[in-house]
């Protein structure tokens, strides 16, 4: 670990004292060494290893801001950092009275550190008596050794009123990827003017290569909006920018990293037996192992590793992890690339664990040239069959005479002879007299994973000619996007070879090739090292890279506290759980694994799975954890996550914004609860098109009953509208951090004191079979595919209450397109608080979905106000008058809308008076809400309007008055 040593020294009236020592070591047990000068000297040693060191006093006056040096560090005091981590460090100043802060800035500083000076605030927790004031420093540097910084600290100066960036600009010490090596990367800073001047601060950076625009007016308020550019050939580097003469703020601009799933893609670790742990920070893979199996691919602890031992290569196509698709009974051919070390002796490639009703001939290994790889490549071409369809895992162990040291797995997928090809075009079965493919070519239907999304991916096929002619066959492309390079002889016999390159630009895709006027064959090219689309059913269960945090991400915990977090697994089919059990796992941690639930809550299509895990160490330091995913069959996938225990005696590096909880602290406004990513995780984001999602959980605080607001505090980053836990009372947001953001410091806020309306963004997603986004607990409307009427049930509902659903009847009265039904929903409770209450909705097949909705019940002596902070409670209507009726929503209700494009619909119901018949003018109370015409309802003597919000009304607090 490279440290560097900083002294610090304070200039109150520009003396500089330097001749105080105090040593903080951030990343172990805090230390601090003291003396204090009274009498000679007195040691207060507050950790057995500490070094006692003079200083002299220092004569301060309560007339002018001065350095305090009754709490440490103090002046001259040595903080102990780490090279480019950035290192936090608390200044304590004394005012002259209440109120009047003092002005501390950045003082003579060595050239290679940056210095960010945070708020200064005032602190009453020291016990100090006066007025105290606690200023945060941070520093950071790229360049280990001793280095010198100073604050001054001046006049007073009432410090609110100073020039300062405000929100949404990111906080201090952000992480902002660039990804344009060629244009640049570009974010915006918000700021405020001080008291001395309405104009918008000049925002200035002393970073070379960094542009800043001029000002222009900010859409809220006083703020004002600079856009920053950051020069290609800047990247990676710390950012700093200063406010004016107040506030500085520093962002660092790093290269941008895959996620630890794709970077698992072509790892090997011989999983069940071990497990792939990612570094996205790093772009690197590591196999963790379990016990008799050794590193680096987990192979048993009998067999001798050696770096250059044969290994399989990922160059030529099928590689491993692809998918190999045969016909039940019919030989089926395919060939293992090697590469071998530089003796030229061949590799031994023998038969590995294999399904038990597959069989497997290993022809020769050959010397192939012909591939166009630098060094050694040899090929042997494979033949397996089998009788029984379905599918199977065919691996092969690579090796010399003394071990084995690589090993590729297959998936194989045998069909029944007497269907056609799922992929192919054209039928893969030719007559004799035409030209055709030969064995080891990849059969018809076989899956190529590519890695390379820059210079493409190659395989090689194998032909032979027809009756008509001896000459190798004119092997085409029939796929845009395909090059087809010259025959070449083959290596004893009359076939010939073709090299194929699929160009970047095309994978993935389904490519064909015709062997001159006979055969055609046809490929799947998927990308494997860059998100895709969501399988919403894979033939297997899998770790899902949706949500987070995905594999290699990294879990910040607390020594002796048991640790909380999610796995989403993504599962093959409706009903059919994933199975998630311990995998290789660090010796001192101890792991639970909760039950395996269906979670609807994700907005990812088909069938999501979590797993609470919890873990618990008595020893700090970096683990790892692994669990195996698979069914009851075998295991098909795995997730690797780093765990950092820290012993909290030492302050932690990442402090809580604007919020005096601790993690998992109670407040008065609302917390995170299990299983929200512990705090200070870090969350791998992999796509670069359409950002990333994780969930986070929370419960209201002492002063509400309420979902609390979870707000976020970092730029571009989307919290999607509470929508309720499932059989708990916890509150459920989805978190979206825009492609152009992540990686970066993401800090949310569950809940504030002046939480006034439901969050501003909505996710977009689709459901073909489904409950509208936008209903209430009292009622449910279903959108179909067909005719067919669903059956609507009770699902999981909190104990303690009645529900009662009535006929589902078709209801035309939407304006939806399709098929649209009704099922009102009566339900009541003699016991007042938070419930769940969760309906089932499916056909006669089946379960297809469900919706949970959060029901508050209150003392019906109260009035229902639809926030804690709204102007005034909804009032009552008398029987008298004009008044909505079952089943409109109840006043207070919370309809999530998730269309920021046309808006959300809703439909309210109501009924007229004593006095007349007809029905209320139901009119909208808040601007950008469209009521349309009044439609008789649909034989209940009730009255029906449509409600439509449009986008630029959203997020609001909405009324409507009947009559």
């Amino acid at each position: 670990m490279e440290l560097a040593w900083l002294t610090l020294c304070w200039e109150p009236l520009n003396v500089c004292v330097t001749n105080i020592l105090l040593c903080l070591a951030v990343y172990q047990s805090l230390v601090i060494q003291t003396r204090v000068k009274t009498v000679g000297f007195v040691n207060k040693v507050m950790e057995p290893t500490s070094v006692s060191v003079a200083w002299d006093f220092l004569e301060k006056t309560a007339q002018q801001p001065s350095v305090t040096d009754q709490l440490g560090p103090t002046p001259g005091g040595t903080i102990s950092c780490q090279v480019n981590v950035p290192c936090h460090f608390p200044v304590y100043t004394a005012g002259s009275h209440k109120g009047t802060y003092p002005q501390v800035t950045p003082g003579p500083t060595s050239p290679d550190i940056s210095v960010i000076l945070n708020t200064t605030v005032a602190d009453n927790s020291t016990g100090l008596p006066g007025f105290t004031y606690l200023t945060p420093v941070t520093t950071v540097s790229g360049v280990p050794g001793h280095k010198q910084l100073c604050v001054n600290i001046g006049n007073q100066q009432f410090y609110p009123f100073q020039a300062q960036f405000v929100s949404p600009t990111p906080p201090d010490g952000t992480i902002l990827p660039c990804t344009d090596s060629i244009m640049g990367c570009h974010f915006l800073v918000y700021s405020e003017p001080g008291n001395a001047s309405r104009d918008c601060p000049l925002v200035a950076t002393a970073t070379p290569g960094v542009l800043v625009f001029s000002n222009s007016p900010g859409l809220r308020g006083d703020q004002c909006i600079n856009e920053v550019l950051v020069m290609p050939q800047v990247a990676p580097k710390l950012i700093c920018l200063q406010a004016g003469a107040g506030e500085t703020r520093c962002l660092n601009v790093p290269e941008v990293n895959t996620s630890g799933s794709a970077l698992c893609h072509n790892a090997f670790c011989n999983m069940p037996n071990g497990a792939c742990l990612a570094d996205p920070s790093l772009g690197t893979t590591q196999c963790v192992c379990n016990n008799h199996f050794s590193l680096p691919s987990c192979a048993p602890d009998s067999v001798d590793q050696h770096p250059k031992y044969p290994t399989a290569i990922d160059q030529l196509g099928p590689t491993p992890g692809g998918t190999i698709n045969c016909k039940v009974n019919i030989p089926c051919h395919f060939p293992v690339y090697t590469a071998a070390d530089d003796n030229g002796t061949y590799p031994q490639v023998t038969p590995g664990p294999t399904s038990p009703d597959i069989n497997v001939i290993l022809n020769t290994t050959v010397a192939d040239n012909s591939t166009g790889l630098p060094g050694f490549t040899y090929l042997t071409p494979v033949t397996t069959t089998s009788a029984v369809p379905g599918h199977k895992q065919l691996c092969v162990n690579i090796g010399n005479q003394q071990a084995v040291a690589d090993s590729a797995c297959f998936h194989i997928i045998f069909r029944d002879n007497v269907l056609p090809s799922p992929i192919s075009p054209a039928s893969g079965i030719t007559t004799s007299g035409k030209d055709k493919f030969m064995p080891p070519t990849p059969p018809d239907g076989t899956t190529l994973p590519c890695s390379d999304s820059t210079n493409g991916c190659h395989f090689l096929v194998y032909s032979e000619p027809g009756n008509a002619t001896i000459d190798c066959p004119q092997v085409a492309a029939l796929t845009p996007g395909v090059v087809v390079f010259s025959n070449s002889p083959g290596q004893g016999g009359d076939q010939c070879i073709n090299e194929v390159l699929v160009m970047p630009q095309v994978a993935p895709q389904q490519v064909c090739l015709q062997a001159g006027v006979g055969e055609s064959r046809c490929f799947k090219i998927p990308v494997v090292n860059s998100s895709a689309a969501v399988d919403q059913h894979p033939a297997n269960p899998s770790v899902t890279d949706q949500l987070g945090p995905t594999p290699g991400g990294t879990i910040s915990c607390q020594v002796n506290i048991p640790c909380d977090f999610p796995v989403y697994t993504a599962g093959s089919h409706s009903g059919t759980y994933p199975q998630v059990t311990p995998g290789p796992t660090s010796p001192d941690i101890s792991v639970i694994l909760n039950a395996t639930v269906a979670d609807n809550s994700t907005g990812l299509p088909g069938f999501t799975y979590l797993t609470p895990v919890t873990t618990v160490s008595g020893v700090p330091g970096h683990k790892q954890l692994c669990v195996n995913i698979g069914n009851q069959q075998a295991v098909t996938d795995s997730a690797c996550f780093h765990i950092v225990f820290n012993n909290y005696t030492t302050t932690s590096t990442f402090p809580l914004p604007n919020t005096s909880a601790a993690p998992g602290q109670a407040s008065d406004f609302g917390k995170f609860v299990s299983p929200t990513p512990p705090h200070g995780s870090t969350l791998p984001c992999a796509d670069s098109n359409s950002g990333c999602h994780f969930l986070v959980y929370s419960e209201p605080g002492n002063a509400s009953g309420d979902c609390p607001q979870v707000a976020a505090l970092t730029p571009g980053v989307l919290v999607f509208s509470n929508s309720p836990g499932i059989g708990r009372d916890q509150c459920i947001n989805e978190v979206l951090v825009m492609p152009q953001v992540a990686p970066q410091l993401i800090c949310l806020q569950a809940g504030s004191v002046q939480s006034k309306s439901m969050p501003k963004w909505w996710h977009l997603s689709t459901k073909q079979w489904g409950v509208s986004v936008f209903l209430s607990s009292r009622l449910l409307w279903i959108k179909l595919l067909n005719r067919n009427f669903p059956n609507v049930t009770e699902g999981p509902t909190s104990p303690g209450i009645n529900v009662v659903l009535d006929p589902t009847e078709a209801d035309n009265s939407t304006r939806l397109p399709g098929f649209t039904y009704l099922t009102p929903v009566t339900t009541t409770s003699e016991v007042p608080g938070h419930k769940q209450l969760c309906v089932n909705i499916g056909n006669s097949q089946g379960v297809t979905d469900s919706a949970c909705f959060h029901i508050i019940f209150t003392d019906n002596q109260t009035t229902v106000s639809p926030s804690s902070s709204s102007p005034s409670a909804i009032p009552a209507h008398s029987s008298s008058k004009e008044k909505f009726v079952s089943p409109t929503p109840p006043g207070g209700t919370t309809l999530p809308c998730s269309d920021p494009v046309q808006g959300c619909h809703f439909l309210v119901y109501s009924e007229s008076g004593n006095a007349s018949g007809d029905c209320p003018q139901v009119t909208a109370l808040t601007p950008g809400v469209v009521v349309f015409s009044i439609c008789s309802g649909q034989g209940r003597g009730q009255c029906i309007n449509e409600v439509m919000v449009t986008p630029q009304a959203t997020p609001h607090l909405i009324c409507l008055q009947a009559g």
